[in-house]
């Protein structure tokens, strides 16, 4: 069984645009998710009900993550306060 990856190039998109994007596949059952963006956006991957997996690439914001239970979330980069 090959599990489906949803791959999200996130420096053109809003925040909103980001998380509608992994609403909407998890609603399609896809449960990896890829997503890279050094636009530091804020609220990213948030209240999430579901188990799947989440790796973010880049630079962003605050919030990452927040008010979930189930997934796994890796990043590889920065987030939080922009100094």
């Amino acid at each position: 069984m090959t599990v489906q990856e949803l791959k999200i190039a996130g420096d053109d998109l809003s925040t909103r645009d980001i998380n509608r994007k992994i609403k909407e596949a998890l609603n399609e059952n896809i449960r990896r998710f890829s997503i890279e963006s050094n636009a530091e956006l804020d609220s990213i991957v948030v209240g999430i009900r579901e188990e799947a997996e989440f790796i973010l690439n880049g630079r962003f914001g605050d919030f990452v993550g927040a008010l979930n239970h189930g997934p796994r979330i890796e990043i590889h980069g920065k987030t939080g306060i922009r100094w």
